[in-house]
């Protein structure tokens, strides 16, 4: 997805409808965020309208996760997860409280986790 993305000044640009294939938010979620000071600025071109900086993005989800996370990785609900694994909220909650599930992050007062845990959390169930 990223890679059909316009590159400017050595900037790889997302555009708003695809921000939340990496952040499970609205579009007016981002602009309220953007107006609260809690998100970045998003980037304003005549070609191509309303982009945001993807360093940025991801810079956002590593001060929530508190590690490094760089593209293509992606915050995940609860709900996408039980997607793959249909179980109760308890359920999942027993497994992080006992340290079997990896350890959520919080962002705007939702809980996420990175996808490459979860993948890898799931292959291990197996």
């Amino acid at each position: 997805m990223l890679h059909t993305n316009p590159i400017r000044n050595n900037i790889q640009l997302i555009r708003s409808a695809e921000l939340s294939t990496i952040l499970p938010f609205s579009p007016s979620f981002y602009n309220g965020a953007v107006k609260k000071g809690r998100f970045p600025e998003p980037i304003k071109t005549k070609e191509w309208g309303k982009h945001w900086d993807v360093a940025d993005i991801y810079a956002v989800i590593s001060k929530a996760a508190g590690k490094p996370v760089s593209a293509p990785e992606r915050a995940v609900n609860l709900k996408e997860i039980k997607s793959y694994l249909p179980r109760s909220d308890a359920w999942y909650w027993g497994k992080v409280k006992d340290g079997t599930m990896p350890t959520p992050f919080k962002l705007f007062s939702r809980t996420f986790w990175l996808e490459s845990e979860i993948i890898e959390w799931l292959d291990q169930l197996e």
